[in-house]
């Protein structure tokens, strides 16, 4: 292990990795996972960070919530129960503008409780059938997926890994992040894009579809006639208990990771899916972003650069006394930016600069960093920002600017009751 105090100031060297890693998050020169896994490889072989540091997090209880989930989520999608919730859609509304609405609401909720790649793929290809039956057009359904997973996730502490992550930097600072933290604003801008989407939003959609005679509908539903009728409604039941388990968790003094981990011992002990495929369900890729990029805070705080960085903001912020104005450079630095990077990227590299500024200003770091949160998710005016909007390019026949026309004044209306929200909702101040 080198010491690069013998080289260069430490905090230098922090933010020199930060500026590496954000470039390959742009990038994506190399996979996110790998950009993580690189971030703490440099601080441990660099010696800002120790081994135990670099992998405490995989010993944490977000694993076990991630991995559980992600098994629980793999026994809704095998028993057909996901695509018996997802056929509610279909029965909620008979023309297309209703359709919309209802497949807003619905993927946002489903997302909650899936991965949201998951659950966006699961859709996509339900829907496509859906329209292949009906008159509903793809490129009227395909977007508004995109952006109910989009928001849905942000609905439970465990619909994305940057929440997590999250959750975790507020943890050692001794401050709580509720399971259901963001569940209000989450629902809220849910309903608020619905209403959008199928109505002003709908005329900014494509009539038709730009690869119309190109794309060949190929995704069929899944045959479930020879899964036992009870399996859906028990892989139903568990995800209900599950998080009721979740969010009762203190009163019952029992750890969350402890009850996405009974969880998962139901799922597999009653056979909703097989040991083999639970173990593939586990979604690695979320653990690793997740627990790689965890490390970043400490090191920021060992090398001295989040000293320098509130120092820096104390000399040129000096004279904003407004936590508004704050919340507001947020917003006008992250929308830009997760629209071009992956949400968990965003989050992660705007947490430490979002934390100087609480320790400048004497701000409420929860609702700082909710803010953070919600900023970040607002990634759906590109087809790169955010990868469920990159799965629906070829099913809807989308070119970027089908993303542009209804993504500027949907973004424009989530960031308006996003401000008006956490301003209001949170205190500022400690």
């Amino acid at each position: 292990m080198f010491d690069i105090a013998a080289v260069m100031n430490p905090a230098y060297y922090v933010f020199l990795i930060l500026a590496v890693a954000l470039g390959f998050f742009i990038s994506e020169a190399i996979p996110i996972t790998a950009t993580a896994l690189f971030v703490t490889l440099s601080l441990y072989f660099g010696g800002i960070i120790n081994a135990k540091a670099a992998l405490a997090s995989f010993a944490g209880q977000n694993v076990m919530i991630i991995a559980g989930l992600g098994i629980v989520g793999e026994a809704l999608l095998k028993t057909g129960a996901a695509a018996k919730m997802g056929r509610t859609f279909e029965r909620a509304a008979k023309t297309e503008r209703k359709f919309v609405f209802w497949l807003v609401i619905g993927s946002g909720i489903l997302a909650a409780f899936l991965s949201v790649n998951g659950c966006a793929a699961l859709l996509i290809s339900l829907v496509l059938g859906i329209c292949e039956s009906t008159n509903f057009r793809r490129c009227k359904m395909m977007y508004p997926i995109a952006i109910g997973v989009c928001l849905g996730g942000g609905i439970t502490t465990v619909g994305s890994s940057s929440t997590l992550y999250l959750e975790k930097i507020l943890g050692d600072m001794g401050l709580t992040m509720h399971f259901f933290e963001l569940a209000p604003i989450s629902f809220i801008l849910l309903f608020a894009s619905a209403l959008f989407l199928s109505t002003v939003g709908f005329n900014l959609l494509p009539e038709k579809p730009n690869n119309e005679g190109e794309y060949v509908v190929s995704a069929k539903n899944d045959d479930f006639s020879k899964v036992p009728a009870w399996k859906p409604n028990v892989a139903i039941l568990v995800l209900i208990l599950t998080f009721l388990g979740m969010y009762f968790a203190g009163n019952l003094h029992v750890g969350v990771g402890m009850i996405a981990l009974l969880a998962t011992f139901v799922v597999v002990v009653t056979k909703l899916i097989s040991a083999k495929e639970a173990m593939r369900a586990i979604p690695m890729g979320a653990i690793i972003m997740y627990s790689f990029m965890v490390p970043i805070s400490d090191a920021m705080a060992s090398s001295g650069a989040s000293d320098m960085l509130a120092a820096f903001l104390k000399l040129h912020a000096g004279n904003l006394h407004s936590p508004l104005i704050v919340i507001l450079a947020i917003f006008a630095i992250a929308v830009p930016l997760t629209n071009i990077m992956s949400n968990a990227a965003t989050i992660i590299m705007l947490t430490p600069i979002a934390l100087a500024v609480c320790k400048t200003m004497d701000l409420n770091p929860l609702a700082i960093l909710m803010t953070v949160r919600m900023a970040g998710t607002i990634a759906f005016m590109t087809p790169i920002g955010f990868t469920p909007c990159t799965m629906a390019i070829e099913p809807g026949g989308y070119s970027f600017m089908d993303y542009v026309r209804p993504g500027v004044p949907l973004s424009i209306l989530c960031i308006v009751i996003s401000i008006v929200y956490f301003y209001i909702a949170y205190p500022m101040f400690v």
